[in-house]
Order: structure tokens, then sequence, then C-alpha cells
């Protein structure tokens, strides 16, 4: 008997014991797999995703800009990993409803790619965390050498962030084939069913022809990304920062350079000074500033890397949970909720609720952030006209005119 006769059985079955074609209310519309899942997605999820990614789009618009240091760039890439994240459930999102859930060719298309989308989406978050490990790295080394060049590892950050990025859809690749899935219409052709085994597990009624070789990667891949994805990025995210707190708390955040209060008057004040006196002024404000702007920075970092930390921690212990210990699928009553769905529940909001506040978290702390926002979507275009004005009339005064 092979795989599709044998989920073919399984679809009839669960059909018959559940009573679904006499109870399609209760059954037929959830098909998030829990009642508590159902209502997140219907009523928190929507405020959540909203809320990130309209915060997540501003953030793009200013972290954008070219010349942008190299965190801004690793925190471009986290703000656009956490949309990515939304939308890769949309298809669980627009599923809670059950004017949707009805509908047969939408059954149909959301059982073919929700596989697919759970994928991306364990692919996304691995690359978000590497991310956010790779923004500790940055600073705990910019705050060590702030004069240091826009390199990481002696890389352009692009070519460290695209190197992430495969490596850690390498790890969360086995999603897309870790289950084998077959749909069927029951209930006399009236609804739409889909019953999925893990192709590592062994069957109890019939035989799992599934290819040696493609189990056992699985297998490895699973604990691969545990460790690599999971476990290492999250121990380093703890250690950086910890690390990152304690060095900016010792050097107090100090300025560099050298000058004395005097020689500062006498500049400021237009005295006669020699070119020495002016060069070591000149130097001693560019590192101040510098190290001001780094400093800001540091301080930007710190309490997104806290908040993502307190918000994915976990969710990171669950999912390490259910590497090392597979939780079986069974074909409870929707109405029914286990512990293990309220865990699900209160990581799901933790995580997404993290993804959701970076935008804030940079408005409250970073001036520059809100003097560049305010000038993209609010004063854009006046200061476009106001800017081209200026220049018009730097222009026509070197020209006297």
């Amino acid at each position: 008997m092979d795989n599709n006769t044998d989920l073919n059985a399984t679809l009839e079955a669960i059909a018959t014991l559940s009573k679904i074609c006499e109870e399609p209310s209760i059954y037929i519309y959830n098909m998030n797999g829990s009642l508590l899942e159902k209502v997140f997605f219907m009523y928190l999820f929507p405020i959540l995703g909203l809320t990130g990614v309209v915060g997540n789009s501003l953030n793009i618009l200013v972290l954008r800009d070219k010349g942008m240091k190299r965190t801004y760039i690793l925190f471009f890439w986290v703000a656009l990993s956490d949309i990515l994240f939304f939308f890769s459930l949309s298809p669980t999102w627009l599923a809670s409803y059950n004017f949707l859930a009805q509908i047969n060719s939408f059954r149909q298309i959301f059982y073919a790619i929700k596989i697919h989308f759970l994928g991306l989406a364990n692919w996304i978050s691995a690359f978000n965390i590497w991310t956010v490990c790779l923004i500790s790295l940055e600073r705990y080394s910019a705050v060590n050498n702030p004069m240091k060049q826009n390199k990481m590892f002696g890389f352009s950050p692009k070519i460290v962030v695209a190197t992430f990025m495969f490596l850690t859809f390498i790890c969360t690749s086995y999603f897309h084939y870790e289950s084998v899935c077959k749909t069927k219409f029951v209930c006399n052709g009236t609804w739409v069913l889909q019953a999925c085994m893990d192709v590592r597990s062994e069957w109890e009624k019939w035989e799992n022809n599934t290819p040696q070789w493609l189990r056992t990667t699985v297998e490895v891949l699973r604990y691969i990304h545990g460790l690599v994805a999971i476990f290492l990025p999250m121990l380093l995210v703890i250690g950086f920062n910890i690390a990152l707190i304690y060095h900016a708390k010792s050097v107090g955040f100090s300025f560099q350079g050298s000058v004395s209060k005097k020689q500062a008057k006498k500049f400021s004040d237009g005295k006669e000074t020699d070119e020495s006196e002016r060069s070591i002024y000149r130097r001693h404000s560019e590192a101040t500033n510098h190290q001001r702007t780094e400093n800001r920075i540091t301080q930007i970092a710190i309490v997104i890397i806290f908040v993502f930390f307190v918000s994915n921690f976990p969710s990171a212990i669950v999912l390490l949970y259910q590497t090392v210990h597979p939780i079986e699928k069974s074909h409870n009553s929707p109405g029914e909720v286990s512990i293990g769905d309220w865990a699900k529940l209160i990581t799901s909001i933790l995580t997404m609720s993290g993804k959701a506040v970076n935008f804030f978290i940079f408005c409250i702390y970073s001036e520059n952030f809100r003097r560049r926002l305010k000038s993209k979507i609010c004063c854009g275009y006046f200061a476009s006209i106001t800017s081209s004005i200026d220049d018009s009339r730097r222009r026509s005064k070197r020209f006297n005119l």
C-alpha cells in the first residue's frame, strides 16, 4: 500500500470518527490547529501585524539612505525580515475566518502552500536571529574600535548578510519536505480535508515508504536548525549584549580626543590661535561628534537587543524542546485546549510584539531618526523645495547676481 492510499484512508477515517460531515461548523472551519490559535489570528494578529508592517516600513524608509553606518544597514535587514515574517503568516491569518474556510478552492490553495509558508517563516526567523547577533557583535567591535571602517569580518555588510541568508535557508529547508501531505474531498465531495505524516516517524497501520536518505536528511537538518539557528545565536546574543553593556558602563561613553577648556574657549571666542591649536580642536570636535554618534547607536542597539531577547527567548525554548522531543499531532476536538496550545499562544504574542516595537524604540531613543522620518513623511516635499531655494540663493551670492 503506497503513501497516498494510506493518507486517503486516514482522511476518510478522520471524517467519520470526528463527525465532520454532521457538524461542519465546529470542525471544518477550524484550519488553525486549535481554538486558541484561531482566536489569536482572528483578533490579535491583525493588530500586531499592522503595527509591525507599518512601523518596520517606516524604519526601512529612514534606514535605506545611502551612506548609513553598518549598524543601520543591519537594522534595515531586521526591519525587512520582520515585515516578511508577518506576510509569511498571512495565509494562516486568512484561514482563521469562517467565510474563507468554507470555500473549498481557498482550502485547496491553503493546504498547498501552508507547509512552504511555514518553512519561509522559520527561515526568516533564523535569519532575523543571526542578524540581531551580528548587530551585537558589530556594536561590541565598534565601541572597542570606534574609527574602524565600514567592514565586518573584512567584508562589506551586504556580503555578510547574504552569506547568513543562504546558510539559514539551508538549515531550515527541511520544513518544505519533512511531511507527506494529501488532500481529499470527503462527505460526498462537500469538504476538502488534508492529512500530513512526518517522514521520520514509523506509521502504525502501514509502512513508511519515504526513502531512508530523505528521512536522515530531515533528522540531521532538524538538529542543525535547533543548534545553529536557535541555540547558538541566542547564546551569542546574550554574551555579546552583556559584554556590550559592561563595556559601555566601564568606559562611561567617554569622548575621544584631548583639548583644554582654555583652548576650546579661545577658539570659540574667535581669538587668535595658531594652526596647531586649530588642528587639535578640529580633531577633538570630529572625534567627539563621532563618539556621540556611536554612543547613540549603541544605546539603541542595547535596547533593541534586550527587547528581542525578552520576546524571543521563550519561543526559542519551546522550539528547542520540540526539536529534542517532537510533539505528535493528535486529532482532538477543536474546542479542546492543551498546555501546549497556551504555551504557543503566549510565545507567539511575545515574538510578534517584539517585532512590532522596534519603530517605537527608534522614535524614543534617536532624535536623528525622528528628524529624518519627519523630513520624509511630513515635510519631504516642502524640504526639497526649501533646499532648492537655498541652493539657488547660494549660487546667486557666489556669482553676485
